[in-house]
């Protein structure tokens, strides 16, 4: 299990980078990390995804340079190459406490936990308040809530409802895709046409009236 606050994937070990060093440290700065990036190298990298303290994982490989080959059970089976050293061997499952019992969120409820990431930096793959991309900002609200979706919009999509248009409610998801393609980018929808997201484009989580260029691919709107 991840032993330390934020443990990030890479798509395999050679594909770190020298601003990734605060990220590779045995006790990560995600801080130190998303600072020492530029505009381009938070939209455009190896990460796959990150891993927060406590998530399971199962190794599939470790190597002795201090890389594991990890795949995430709560993200999909998600993937990616991890350091060793964030990694703790997790107790046996009757050590466990029992999982809360969660009612569904609230629509309220889910706006209340987007607005506290509101300015976070975009970054591709993150899944904290450091840095985040807009499927792990649905990902992270809704884990907060204690409801678990997929990490990926397309993946999103498949696990929730489509709600007719104009009938979208706070809460809900708009997604977005091209020419019938799977899903590239979703949003949290507050009122019809306006939406918290974490905008590329922004470079932040923001809410916004959905703008012109995500109106001409938007997908529809989903209920979880």
């Amino acid at each position: 299990m991840v032993r330390v606050p934020v443990a990030t994937l890479w798509a395999a070990p050679s594909k770190t980078r020298p601003c990734d060093a605060p990220a590779l440290r045995d006790e990560p700065d995600l801080a130190a990390w998303v600072a020492a990036m530029t505009p381009d190298e938070q939209t455009s990298s190896d990460v796959v995804t990150q891993a927060l303290l406590g998530d399971r994982v199962v190794v599939e490989e470790s190597r002795p340079d201090g890389w594991s080959r990890v795949t995430l059970p709560g993200q999909h089976d998600y993937p990616g190459w991890i350091r060793t050293a964030h990694l703790t061997t997790a107790p046996a499952p009757d050590d466990q406490p029992p999982a809360p019992a969660a009612g569904p969120p609230t629509g309220e409820e889910v706006l209340a936990e987007a607005r506290r990431l509101l300015g976070v930096t975009y970054v591709w793959g993150g899944l904290s308040a450091h840095g985040i991309d807009c499927s792990g900002l649905v990902h992270l609200v809704w884990r907060r809530l204690g409801v678990t979706l997929p990490r990926d919009a397309h993946q999103q999509q498949a696990a929730t409802v489509a709600v007719p248009a104009g009938e979208e409610r706070p809460g809900d998801l708009y997604f977005f895709a091209r020419d019938g393609k799977p899903a590239h980018h979703v949003g949290i929808v507050v009122t019809p046409g306006h939406l918290i997201h974490a905008s590329q484009g922004r470079h932040a989580v923001v809410e916004e009236p959905m703008p012109p260029e995500r109106a001409e691919t938007l997908a529809g709107a989903h209920r979880v």
